[in-house]
């Protein structure tokens, strides 16, 4: 990221850091407590303790494989002299040794993209140095980017595929040319000739089986901003716009709030956040503009998806499980919060040797209470 290091100099920072849920406490385990570390590539595809990614930010597709190990590509330093660096270079860290491995990519920044065939992959191939760009991770373990920007502030809106298993990248859809204006038709129509304009900071991704679902995004100086929503589907590779204007630069429509209509939407935005509920509705959260005032947005959306839209396909977001049903007790605690001194009572207790466990907000137990059951 970009930050303060331990002397309160800010620059390009190549630290990693683990938080412990259970015990709220954060622990720095690679990297160096200084700025702008030009880091050591080592010898691509051998991990050593001494390897290091040099310092970055805007590093946004990260990946957690099937192993847990953590995957992340690109990026930007402008503290690197001259117009700076963006980098094409794909990083794994190993959780298991706590080693860096170089797998992909040039150690040299500002590389062009190496396009290939469409949908063919190719050791030669690489999405080239480029950050702010949206990314996911399909059922089958690979890695998924689309658009983003180059060191020259140009925009993409090629989708990109890296296969962990053959190391190696494929451009499925989108142009090869930069800034290009996309094509859309109808409202929740699918074609494989549509894609979305070029842009960059489009961050918020769902995921909804093997469809993802992208928003907003546009230029870095703020020329044009976008508060559009496009599915695109693994099986079919086709984009398809679901919701939102076209047009940029919209202001939105708040509506009242807890209140679903149509005719809502969030405004244009970039750099948003976003996450999706147990009932597969879409939630987002900030963003930024700067086509008119530079402004920040702490407003929260939620979106329902249009179930009749045939670019969703068919999608079972639950599975059925085997379950044991049991006559559970009435339990109470009170009063909640508390300051430790609380009252707990139960009742109906059918359920042989039970155990009441209290947790905090932070998953620490507090509190333990067993009961057992007479017999005779």
């Amino acid at each position: 990221g970009s930050g303060f290091n331990i002397n309160y100099e800010m620059g390009g920072l190549n630290d990693l850091w683990k938080y412990d849920i259970s015990t709220s406490e954060w622990t720095w385990m690679a990297g160096s407590d200084t700025i702008n570390d030009i880091g050591n590539y080592g010898t691509i595809m051998i991990g050593a303790a001494t390897n290091l990614p040099p310092s970055r930010w805007e590093t946004n597709a990260s990946w957690i494989d099937d192993s847990g190990n953590l995957w992340y590509f690109g990026g930007y330093n402008g503290y690197t002299g001259g117009i700076g660096s963006v980098y094409s270079d794909l990083w794994k860290y190993d959780v298991s040794l706590n080693q860096w491995v170089w797998i992909n990519g040039s150690n040299l920044p500002n590389q062009s993209p190496v396009y290939g065939t469409k949908g063919i992959s190719n050791s030669t191939n690489n999405p080239g140095g480029r950050t702010c760009y949206a990314k996911w991770k399909d059922s089958n373990g690979n890695f998924w980017l689309f658009a983003g920007d180059d060191i020259y502030e140009n925009l993409f809106n090629d989708l990109w595929k890296y296969n962990p298993f053959t190391n190696e990248w494929t451009w499925v859809s989108g142009t090869n040319q930069t800034n290009n204006n996309g094509i859309f038709g109808a409202e929740c129509k699918s074609d494989a000739l549509y894609i979305p304009s070029a842009r960059s900071e489009n961050k918020t991704v769902w995921t909804r089986c093997d469809n993802f679902i992208n928003f907003g995004g546009g230029y870095i100086g703020g020329f044009a901003i976008y508060n559009n929503f496009w599915n695109y589907s693994v099986s079919t590779n086709e984009w398809t716009w679901i919701g939102g204007s076209m047009v940029p630069n919209q202001t939105g429509n708040y509506g009242t709030i807890t209140v679903s209509r149509s005719s809502n939407a969030p405004p244009c935005t970039q750099g948003s956040i976003g996450w999706t509920d147990t009932l597969g509705n879409l939630w987002l959260f900030g963003g930024f503009e700067n086509h008119s005032i530079a402004s920040t947005y702490n407003g929260m959306w939620r979106f329902v998806l249009d179930t009749t839209c045939l670019a969703f396909g068919t999608c079972k977001l639950n599975k059925k499980i085997n379950q044991t049903y049991y006559n559970y007790p009435e339990i109470s605690l009170y009063p909640n919060p508390n300051n430790g001194t609380f009252t707990l009572s139960y009742s109906q207790l059918s359920i042989p040797n039970s155990q009441f466990n209290i947790i905090d907000v932070l998953g620490r137990p507090v509190y333990t209470h067993f009961i057992y059951s007479i017999e005779g």
